[in-house]
């Protein structure tokens, strides 16, 4: 097959201005089609965001998906998407910091916004959307401008790292942070290269940092443990990505998109996955290549879907893709119908609740516990059962407030409770 490439006038942009300007076109690419062990998406477009938005600090939050400042201008966008409705809303109170390539992660149902480009500036602050009301927090000791950096969050900590910090445009600086204490401790620096632009997000036990700029678009991976201040590489991303969003859905690590959307990195529109002991995967492309995207996931307790927003592609992007993800099918297993059924109560928890389930037959029974990106937070039980009526107590002490998911398997089976933890 033969590709026709269209040769446009660019503007060639230096790599550490943060300027969207001209546009090349795309490098086709192929993907092997999808077997039934593979992760499958299908892509459908949403409602048009109320105005365009890139370089923004966006989190999903109890079924809405916030985002705010970014480019362009830089602007103090103000943007919530509500899942359940389809509809987006303004009405939020701005990020009082406007700025590009600041970063965005959830604590606790609140918005942690941290530093920010043009202005240059190293201020964190946090979002509380049951108020409507922002919190400036402390900033890492000696740290005047930050941008570009990673983030993600493990227990009750927040780990901030790479990127630029002050004049080092590609530190290997990593930080700690505690919202209880509204405190900064510096850990061990990353042992790679220092690089800006990575995409990076937690699977809740480890950070990553996923390819990004070192001035030149690299493509090594790499996971941090907080309980061990190491950092161990994975395997590298199938491409050289710079301006990757990822996110953690169903234990994989997912990427849709990226690059620039202007000369030298053409916007992305190939989608993988990453699974310990898998390496990276290829799935179903984005219907369009979206550069410098948002990226959110979310669980619904029976279906996992992606959001991708915003973006440039030689202009600035107010488009929402949203992908249905069809998890690949495991190796047969012999399983047989069971009549089921399944309760929590009560559904709003404070300390503990109690899980009822009744059995028409003899089964093996698992229920764990998900939150709403489908990351697994605990297992309750994994067990044969007998048949009739059981009941199991839980404790939500030791997890933040927040939606979660009860979820039931028994033979072939599968029942899904939704609770919400408060404090």
């Amino acid at each position: 097959m033969k590709y026709l490439m269209l040769l446009l006038p660019v503007v060639i942009v230096a790599a550490d201005t943060d300027y969207c300007e001209g546009v090349a076109a795309p490098s086709p690419r192929w993907h092997p089609a999808p077997s039934d062990r593979q992760h499958s998406i299908t892509w459908t477009q949403g409602p048009d965001m109320p105005g365009a938005s890139c370089r923004g600090a966006s989190g999903l939050i109890n079924g809405k998906i916030y985002v705010f400042g970014g480019q362009p201008t830089p602007s103090a966008v103000h943007h919530v998407y509500d899942i359940a409705s389809g509809t987006w809303d303004s009405n939020l109170t701005p990020d009082p910091y406007a700025g590009s390539n600041s970063w965005g992660v959830v604590y606790n149902d609140e918005l942690y916004v941290l530093g920010a480009f043009s202005p240059d500036h190293a201020t964190y602050r946090k979002y509380d959307p049951a108020t409507d009301t922002w919190t400036t927090l402390s900033s890492p000791p000696g740290v005047t401008v930050a941008y570009k950096n990673g983030c993600g969050v493990v227990g009750d900590k927040i780990y901030y790292y790479c990127g630029r910090f002050n004049a080092n445009h590609y530190t290997t600086q990593v930080w700690e942070y505690d919202p209880a204490s509204d405190s900064w401790t510096q850990k061990n620096d990353f042992p790679g290269a220092g690089r800006a632009y990575h995409a990076s997000c937690s699977d809740g036990t480890y950070c990553y940092a996923i390819a990004g700029y070192t001035g030149s678009v690299i493509q090594d991976c790499w996971k941090y443990d907080p309980s061990s201040d190491t950092w161990t590489q994975i395997e590298d991303y199938p491409l050289p990505l710079i301006f990757g969003n990822t996110d953690v859905l169903a234990g994989a690590i997912f990427s849709a998109g990226g690059g620039g959307g202007y000369n030298p990195w053409p916007a992305l529109a190939d989608v993988y996955y990453w699974e310990d002991g898998a390496g990276w995967t290829a799935t179903d492309f984005l219907p369009v290549q979206v550069g410098i995207p948002h990226t959110e996931v979310y669980y619904d307790g029976s279906d996992y879907y992606i959001f991708v927003f915003g973006g440039y592609n030689g202009t600035y992007l107010s488009t929402l893709y949203i992908g249905a993800v069809t998890l690949g099918i495991e190796e047969a297993e012999s399983k047989s119908p069971v009549s089921t059924r399944l309760s929590v109560n009560p559904s709003l928890i404070k300390d503990h609740a109690t899980i009822e389930f009744q059995l028409s037959s003899p089964s093996h029974v698992t229920i764990r516990l998900l939150d709403i990106t489908g990351r697994e937070v605990s297992t309750v039980t994994d067990r044969d059962y007998a048949a009739g009526v059981q009941r199991i107590s839980i404790s939500t002490r030791e997890i933040p407030a927040g939606v979660y998911f009860v979820n039931m398997t028994a033979g072939s089976s599968r029942l899904s409770e939704r609770i919400t933890v408060i404090r």
